[in-house]
């Protein structure tokens, strides 16, 4: 009689215990597909800001001269991000060391006060410096195209107590 006894115990014993492995191994799938989806998001402004390089200094036809397009091109080309509500992009004209041009997306994130990372044209300094260039040493009469492409990422672990959100960020020069 104890023999069928322990029998059961041990059955709801080895329920109990795979039901709290179950439960974790659950949690590290869902974890492991967050990361997978974060690293996805990376690699697709990364491909953004290559192409947007490419199309801003070679355009093809229908987008010469006309940087939105070239944005709005690549932002319909960032699917499952939604580049509206949680991206921006700037394409930059930088001749020698300073900024002669810069557009700023019409579509992304208005919300947001994201910046250009090189600089950006004021009314008190139409052509200032680009930063973070020194490297490329373009000459006076050289012209490059920068194309960055911002991304507020949101994790699924998001709004629990381990805030996971990071803004992803791509430059190219072309």
């Amino acid at each position: 009689m104890k023999l069928a006894g322990r029998s059961h115990n041990g059955r709801g014993q080895a329920l109990v215990e795979f039901s709290l492995l179950l439960l974790v191994f659950a949690l590290l799938m869902l974890a492991l597909y967050d990361f997978a989806c974060a690293i996805r998001a990376s690699n697709t402004i990364s491909n953004m800001s290559r192409e947007g390089a490419n199309l801003a200094s070679r355009p093809a036809p229908g987008l010469q001269n006309n940087p939105q397009a070239v944005m709005d091109v690549l932002a319909a080309t960032a699917q499952p991000l939604d580049m509206t509500e949680r991206g921006m992009m700037f394409i930059t004209v930088v001749q020698g060391k300073r900024i002669q041009a810069q557009d700023r997306w019409a579509k992304g994130t208005p919300q947001s006060d994201i910046n250009s990372r090189i600089g950006t044209p004021t009314s008190a300094e139409p052509n200032p410096v680009a930063n973070d260039l020194a490297s490329l040493d373009l000459k006076p009469e050289q012209t490059a195209y920068v194309v960055e492409v911002f991304y507020n990422y949101r994790s699924l672990f998001s709004n629990s107590a381990i805030a996971v959100g990071k803004q992803f960020y791509s430059r190219t020069v072309f």
